[in-house]
């Protein structure tokens, strides 16, 4: 009784955790909204349970928006680097690469904190092929934005690792989804970005 007890309130919980998520988004609260859906993906670990397809949009929702408004960040700071180096402010440079070496700081641990939820909780739960398609696709994409920011052996580490994941969630999508599947759709679109603008090919 107790244990049933028990997953009843954790379910109520968990109910309300994807509520607060989705009030976050409405707001534009993205900490939170990915706070609380930390909390549900480490539930669904713990039960050994697959994320459902609404628990997959909230979490991959919320840390796009936050890895997001980082990556615009650091383009406009590349941009305005170039004009002042052009110009030869000495000054206004040390300014941007200290800020430019902030947000990349604040990109990598946002990234390695995805890497570490989909390492040790989503895809080892991910049972259906749509769900280790959307685990793979979210890895790779996730080394792809580090590639962006990293130079020498970190970047080509991350490319590496970004064309691994690529490879793997196209094999399984080709294999055993639709040629219409969303995911599948979604990761034709960005594996083809990777190819394009990371290896050039």
């Amino acid at each position: 009784n107790r244990a049933m007890e028990k997953e009843v309130c954790r379910g109520k919980d968990g109910r309300l955790l994807k509520k607060k998520a989705c009030l976050a988004e409405q707001v534009e609260r993205y900490e939170e909204m990915v706070e609380a859906m930390r909390e549900v993906v480490e539930w669904a670990a713990e039960e050994g349970r697959e994320l459902s397809f609404d628990e997959r949009s909230l979490f991959t929702v919320g840390y796009k928006n936050l890895v997001g408004q980082r990556r615009a960040s650091w383009r406009m700071l590349t941009a305005m680097r170039k004009k002042e180096e052009e110009k030869g402010n000495v000054d206004e440079l040390k300014v941007i690469d200290e800020y430019k070496s902030l947000i990349e700081h604040e990109l990598n641990n946002l990234c390695c904190e995805v890497f570490h939820i989909l390492n040790h909780c989503i895809l080892p739960n991910s049972h259906s092929t749509e769900s280790k398609v959307y685990g793979e696709k979210m890895k790779a994409d996730y080394q792809r934005y580090l590639c962006e920011v990293l130079t020498g052996d970190k970047q080509r580490e991350a490319i590496r690792e970004a064309s691994k994941s690529y490879q793997l969630a196209f094999d399984l999508a080709t294999t055993d989804l639709r040629a219409t599947d969303p995911i599948r759709l979604g990761l034709a679109l960005n594996y083809s970005v990777h190819l394009y603008e990371v290896l050039h090919l």
